[in-house]
């Protein structure tokens, strides 16, 4: 018996030969019946075997589409707001702009539009989530608690950030009252810390350079946040305070090593190395503040060491 080529299927252009057949096509063959009980072969159409690899094509949504994507995804951030969970202020934000884009799509097509509505509903959940974050930051600081300077700070950015926003939409806002009192809970542990290290070095502990500059930028800033709201601050008295010990405690230092050394005692060049940086650092400070210094004097003298 004679199968033509039509009817083997070689004539299509998806399958071009007998023995493969090329997605998403079959092709016409021989298949023996056995399984049915039969010992022949029929010609029948064979599905491949392989996965059918479709055309692959582009869909881009509508506009339109988006948009009400954009409007449900925020009733669900409301819906899970009002259960108590709280929503991360990066979603909000985004998905404040993709609801005005919404709403002035609407606005151009002619359609009504809630993306405004809903806007407005996220950010009283913001302002409800940051009000609510400052407030169990003010009672941690009310209970001894200590609180890092770095979450006041950034708490305090966000929190005359949506004051502002309030300003605009003209709404009222405790964010600037709020942003003030954390910044009276940082005020009052910078200084409260600033006089336990100038007590403990009155009672003779040694002070770290690097903990001194630390505490006089801390102390610093709050002094230009201070002329800022127009108060009087403590925080540059108590930088010079520090710088004084630390001052103090260096020249002892060079003093006793100079005076071991003459005794025999051997340094280390990186100690004595070390401890010249410093006072030539002391030395430079003092003329600044337009006072004597020995910084220089004794770095020399620790530089007869080192020959």
């Amino acid at each position: 018996m004679t199968i033509f080529r039509e009817e083997r299927g070689l004539t299509d252009p998806a399958t071009n030969d007998r023995g493969r057949a090329r997605p998403p096509g079959g092709r016409v063959d021989f298949v023996p019946l056995g399984k049915y009980g039969m010992d022949a072969r029929a010609l029948m159409y064979v599905v491949p075997r392989e996965p059918i690899v479709l055309d692959e094509m582009r869909i881009t949504p509508s506009r339109r589409w988006g948009d009400a994507q954009a409007v449900g995804q925020a009733k669900q951030a409301l819906a899970q707001a009002k259960a108590g969970r709280r929503i991360a202020e990066g979603d909000i934000e985004r998905m404040q702009q993709r609801l005005m884009s919404a709403q002035r799509n609407a606005e151009l097509a002619g359609r009504e539009s809630e993306g405004r509505q809903l806007a407005e509903s996220l950010g009283d959940v913001r302002r409800s989530q940051l009000t609510g974050q400052a407030l169990n930051l003010l009672a941690d600081a009310k209970k001894g608690r200590p609180i890092a300077d770095r979450a006041v700070e950034k708490l305090q950015q966000r929190l005359v950030g949506m004051e502002r926003q309030a300003q605009l939409s003209g709404q009222e806002s405790e964010g600037m009252q709020l942003a003030v009192a954390l910044g009276e809970v940082r005020r009052s542990q910078l200084v409260r810390e600033a006089r336990d290290v100038l007590a403990g070095a009155a009672q003779g502990r040694p002070l770290s350079g690097a903990r001194v500059n630390g505490l006089q930028q801390r102390l610093l800033m709050m002094e230009r946040q201070d002329e800022y709201f127009g108060r009087e601050s403590e925080g540059k008295q108590l930088a010079t305070a520090l710088g004084d010990v630390r001052r103090s405690q260096l020249v002892r230092e060079a003093r006793n090593v100079l005076a071991r050394a003459r005794d025999g005692q051997r340094f280390s060049d990186a100690h004595v190395k070390k401890l010249q940086q410093l006072l030539g650092g002391l030395e430079r400070q003092d003329e600044l503040l337009g006072r004597d210094s020995e910084g220089l004097q004794l770095a020399a003298a620790l530089a007869e060491l080192r020959r």
